[in-house]
């Protein structure tokens, strides 16, 4: 049978999403709808869903995903209105066509949304570069709280009608560490790639690869979501290092932060190994393909770090290896001391998100519920 395996996967995802609703709504928390690209075992994806269920404990987000699923568990009381005591939209970058049918059904519900550390733009997944966000303007007085990654999605909101569009920096940055740790022993070089590069970025890769490691260093390569491992595999084999490492951390951002932390730096084919890097006190290179990368690099400061997925990216990456290597200490002391007062703004954003739900935080940094 053709379609088959296909429906078993889909009763199964709805008997696992039923029986998550069933224990929540027992437990007596408040329920918000997370609205964002969770469940599919991309690292970044996960640490921003993460960090979000951390800064607004004890809520508890489930994820709305707003097809017919969710219609037939409204049916029951587990979807919908009856169920759900608001919306968040996510981390990520969301504002988009994408995500509009998604956000459009949950405000039908009337319940109040707000937006935490949200990315405005294409997502990549198929959309062209310049995407249509003209039906967002309508819901600009239907979110209750709008704090976004970084300043061009600011704008970009502003220009639709947002007001009060405040920066709160890239949730994973909830994830950042007391201090940058001392550097390793033997010196490390982390490196993430998703996608194709351009032939000349793709030869600098390799040149940075395998100069770093005839120098005596280590290169590891990290797998955050799917074909990566292929990817890195390519990339190592053309450096002349096919035996290379790469290790696999598709969902837990600690264990990533525990492989880079003390490295010398992080290429980051993927955003979120960038940022999980600036949140271990790594300064990354961020192989930027989407404005995302360029609206993170100005929350944070990083904008020497850009190198731009075109012909000129092999050069700019070796300007940007220069600039790193001669960076002192102070930039990385810098780096991790931005990315903490990130992490201290989006928990005063969480405590404003949970005085409208009744709940606050509790004195040991968690949260319980007022009584």
């Amino acid at each position: 049978m053709r379609g088959g395996p296909r429906l078993i996967r889909r009763a199964n995802r709805l008997l696992a999403r039923t029986l998550l609703a069933v224990r929540h709504r027992l437990s007596g928390r408040k329920i918000l709808g997370y609205i964002g690209w969770v469940g599919h075992e991309n690292l970044g994806d996960e640490a921003m869903f993460q960090a979000i269920q951390s800064l607004l404990s004890p809520c508890v987000l489930v994820p709305f995903r707003g097809d017919p699923q969710e219609r037939l568990l409204a049916i029951l009381g587990l979807s919908g209105r009856r169920f759900f005591d608001g919306f968040v939209l996510g981390g990520g970058t969301l504002v988009n066509p994408a995500f509009w049918p998604l956000v459009e059904a949950a405000e039908r519900t009337g319940l109040p949304m707000f937006m935490f550390g949200t990315g405005v733009g294409s997502c990549g997944l198929g959309q062209p570069d310049d995407v249509s966000l003209t039906p967002w303007a309508s819901m600009a007085p239907r979110f209750t709280a709008v704090g976004v990654r970084g300043p061009l999605s600011r704008e970009a909101l502003h220009g639709l009608g947002f007001d009060g569009v405040q920066v709160i920096g890239d949730p994973a940055l909830y994830f950042t560490t007391p201090s940058g740790g001392p550097r390793r022993r033997r010196s490390r070089l982390v490196v993430s790639l998703a996608g194709p590069l351009p032939e000349s970025l793709e030869a600098a890769i390799s040149w940075l690869i395998a100069s770093f490691h005839d120098a005596g260093g280590e290169v590891v390569g990290v797998a955050l979501g799917e074909g990566d491992d292929e990817r890195l595999a390519r990339q190592f084999a053309g450096a002349g290092l096919p035996s290379l490492p790469v290790v696999p951390v598709r969902t837990d951002p600690h264990a990533y932060i525990r492989l880079v932390r003390g490295a010398e730096c992080v290429v980051a084919g993927r955003l979120h190994a960038g940022i999980l890097a600036c949140a271990a006190g790594v300064p990354p290179i961020l192989l930027a393909h989407r404005s995302k990368y360029a609206d993170f690099a100005a929350s944070m400061g990083l904008e020497a770090c850009l190198v731009p997925v075109s012909e000129e990216g092999g050069a700019a990456l070796r300007r940007v290896w220069s600039f790193l290597r001669d960076a002192n200490g102070g930039f990385r002391e810098n780096l991790i001391s931005r990315a903490r007062q990130w992490q201290n703004v989006q928990r005063d954003y969480a405590r404003g998100i949970l005085r409208r739900f009744s709940v606050a935080e509790a004195d040991n940094g968690e949260t319980r519920a007022v009584s």
